[in-house]
């Protein structure tokens, strides 16, 4: 049945229509339920209608996967001066952001910003992009540091959970 179509009446005259509506995290199905056929007293029969609400809320691990994805798609494509420089960065690092999946990317300070990320061959690196955030192109001298490659430790560190999710996105041929 196709949302907000009217279902055939029950054998209690009970007519049912669906609707589905979203929310900021997964669509919400909405069933309504009609009971017609009461006792009418006025010009019609009186119509009664229960909403029953089933939210579904998602998971930390799909939390987590559009995190990476969103972070990797902005290292692909975004136009804005951080993610340009950084794509520049790591094309001198020999990293090719276009195979490169974006694990992590927030503000460590008010003057850089502490990242972590897997490149197409699979290591795990984690960095510093330090620019001057109060400056309006300060993003465009932007410099890496702290460049350090933690493929045979990044299991022990806070991003693990989101480090692993991020390597089966990769391995499923999306990243």
């Amino acid at each position: 049945m196709a949302p907000g179509q009217e279902s055939p009446p029950d054998s209690a005259g009970r007519g049912l229509s669906t609707a589905v509506i979203g929310t900021g995290f997964e669509p919400t199905a909405i069933r309504a339920t009609t009971v017609s056929g009461i006792a009418h007293r006025r010009a019609g029969p009186p119509t009664v209608v229960v909403l029953l609400l089933t939210p579904r809320w998602k998971t930390d691990h799909e939390v987590m996967a559009d995190i990476v994805v969103q972070y990797t798609e902005l290292l692909r494509t975004s136009s804005y001066d951080l993610w340009v420089r950084l794509r520049e960065l790591l094309k001198i690092q020999g990293i090719d952001p276009n195979g490169t999946v974006m694990v992590e990317l927030f503000q460590g300070g008010p003057d850089h910003e502490d990242g972590q990320l897997i490149s197409a061959q699979g290591r795990v690196y984690s960095f510093t992009l330090f620019y001057d955030q109060a400056v309006e192109d300060g993003a465009l001298s932007a410099e890496l540091r702290n460049w350090t490659d933690i493929t045979e430790s990044w299991r022990l560190g806070l991003l693990a959970a989101r480090t692993a999710e991020a390597f089966a996105w990769q391995s499923r041929g999306i990243g």
